[in-house]
């Protein structure tokens, strides 16, 4: 496996090729301690079971969830160096309307017995169900050693009265108790769209009479437009969202020189976007969906497998 480190802010552009470590720069803030150095360092290949392409991504203790689009998850035991596959399940949320652009552990359980804790599905299609509903987040039981899914709740975030056309992806902040959603107003890369960022009490599951809840901009703890404190161009490819140390974490892009892969850090205490950080050089991949264990971000790519970024301490 080849390692690479990035230190902060850019130096140019280079081939990854013939190159066993490089260095970088990134801007903003340094997200640990005083230096803006990151290393990223390949961690295995994603097995594709349904080949609709890799979405969501959610990690506990050793655990790692790896979701196609339509609800196909694969589960992988990882000790942060290497993955190794144990089965594959379908949600209990399985259709092909269920993108399942982004995946997040609580630290709720159905059962205290249970090995995991609730996972969170965006399902980020304003396709409408049956029921009417769209803005959906799927909260499933999963049992990573019979492999299989039980769809135990539906989140739905009604926006009226304000008019949004673009998709709602979700991320729960465990250390606050908070879930979060982010709203594209318009599609990705309409002109004039922007980026509401809602903030709600994560919702209660105690047994079935919590199938399903309502949140409306009534119940927002907070409610506010990235845009009302960043002034840059913000209209990427939006991908998957995670939140440690009330920092949300946002891939985007895919991996295209026109369409460039960014890990974007939003700080949700500051309000302000605390690190813009290039990651084309390094992972010149679709970004998927991120998530954290034991100091490092781990990234699902579309095509480059799992990637572990660690911010340097001096």
């Amino acid at each position: 496996m080849k390692r690479y480190t990035l230190i902060a802010a850019l130096i140019g552009i280079l081939s990854l090729s013939g190159y066993s470590q490089k260095t970088y720069l990134y801007s903003g803030t340094p997200v640990s301690l005083t230096e803006n150095k990151l290393t990223v360092t390949p961690v295995g290949d994603l097995l594709p079971e349904a080949k609709t392409g890799f979405q969501g991504m959610a990690i506990h203790n050793d655990w790692l969830i790896s979701l196609e689009h339509s609800g196909v998850a694969t589960i992988y035991t990882m000790n942060g160096e290497k993955l190794t596959r144990k089965g594959c399940l379908k949600l209990g949320s399985h259709s092909m309307s269920n993108h399942c652009n982004s995946a997040n552990f609580s630290h709720l359980k159905a059962q205290p017995e249970d090995e995991l804790p609730l996972l969170y599905v965006s399902r980020c299609n304003t396709e409408k169900m049956a029921d009417g509903l769209d803005r959906i987040a799927f909260v499933e039981r999963i049992d990573p050693i019979g492999m299989k899914s039980e769809l135990v709740q539906r989140i739905y975030f009604n926006t009226s009265p304000k008019t949004i056309t673009g998709n709602t992806t979700w991320a729960i902040d465990k250390e606050n108790g908070m879930l979060i959603s982010l709203t594209n107003t318009l599609w990705n890369k309409g002109v004039g769209n922007k980026h509401l960022l809602v903030k709600f009490h994560l919702p209660q599951y105690r047994g079935p009479q919590d199938s399903l809840v309502v949140l409306t901009l009534q119940d927002a703890v907070e409610e506010y437009y990235l845009e009302d404190y960043y002034n840059k161009p913000f209209s990427p490819i939006m991908q998957g969202l995670n939140v440690k140390n009330n920092l949300l974490f946002i891939p985007v892009g895919v991996g295209t020189k026109k369409e460039p892969s960014y890990l974007y850090i939003w700080n949700l205490a500051a309000h302000c976007m605390q690190n813009e950080i290039n990651l084309q050089e390094a992972i010149p991949s679709e970004l998927e969906d991120s998530d954290y264990r034991n100091g490092s971000i781990y990234l699902q790519t579309q095509s480059m497998g799992i990637q572990r970024i660690d911010f340097i301490r001096p």
